[in-house]
């Protein structure tokens, strides 16, 4: 019933449903029972962001899995908002051709970019000095409403939301993942958190902590989960972006993402 990815070159989905079933037919407190279970996501998902476990086109179908674990192991807390880091060297690249014209060069004196978000900027304060000086000097840069509405934002950029994908209740989680890990490893790509608050319920999937609680009762909090504390499975179809607004830092830009 269960297997290991390094057994399979292709997702079957036919083994989706003898999980679905394992999972409907599981007691909370058996022991091995659960076991097999936590097995299961330890192999396929606990590491699924760095390449290990299932492949990245066939996250959506585990889908039918989550949505079994959710009746399980039914949420107790609510989900009044999620956050979800993302970096990405490529899309760093992109997004900073978009905004500044030029590739990833670093993030401080911006006002030295005369790319789209000068221009944006240059409409408002109607002089060259003072948008070199607000784009230089400020810690936080709304993104104009205008770029938000762009294509390029609301496609390109939602779609790093879309998807079957780890959300957690904690923003502190998403901005290290996102804003804080890449800085301290050196490689300086610009940090992505994006921010759903209130999400539909259509788009959660599988809040994990009262099955991370039945876990380490059952197991003696001696081995590890096949999730994080306050993570969120998350199921967004349909991405759209709110507002955005950008953190500069020395080499690394931050940019904060609100979902609708």
């Amino acid at each position: 019933m269960f297997y290991r990815r390094s057994k399979f070159e292709v997702f079957n989905e036919n083994n989706v449903q003898s999980v679905v079933d394992f999972i409907y037919n599981t007691d909370p407190t058996n022991y091995r029972q659960m076991k097999k279970l936590n097995n299961w996501f330890m192999d396929n998902w606990f590491q699924v962001d760095v390449g290990v476990g299932v492949a990245s086109k066939d996250k959506e179908k585990l889908n039918p899995i989550f949505e079994a674990m959710a009746e399980m192991f039914p949420d107790e807390e609510g989900v009044p908002a999620v956050y979800r880091g993302r970096n990405s060297k490529s899309f760093s690249q992109k997004l900073s051709l978009f905004l500044f014209g030029v590739p990833h060069t670093g993030c401080k004196n911006l006002g030295q970019f005369k790319g789209l978000l000068f221009q944006e900027y240059l409409k408002k304060f109607k002089n060259v000095e003072a948008t070199e000086k607000f784009l230089n000097l400020s810690k936080e840069i709304p993104i104009p409403n205008s770029i938000v509405k762009h294509p390029f934002i609301q496609n390109e950029v939602a779609m790093l939301a879309y998807g079957t994908r780890s959300w957690s209740l904690d923003k502190g989680t998403a901005m290290h993942w996102g804003w804080e890990r890449p800085s301290a490893s050196g490689s300086n790509i610009d940090g992505l958190l994006f921010v759903y608050k209130s999400p539909s319920p259509q788009d959660v999937l599988f809040p994990v902590n009262t099955y991370m609680q039945d876990y380490e009762d059952v197991s003696k909090g001696s081995e590890i989960p096949g999730f994080d504390w306050d993570e969120v499975i998350m199921g967004i179809k349909n991405p759209i972006i709110k507002s955005m607004s950008l953190h500069p830092g020395q080499a690394q830009c931050n940019y904060e993402i609100i979902l609708a």
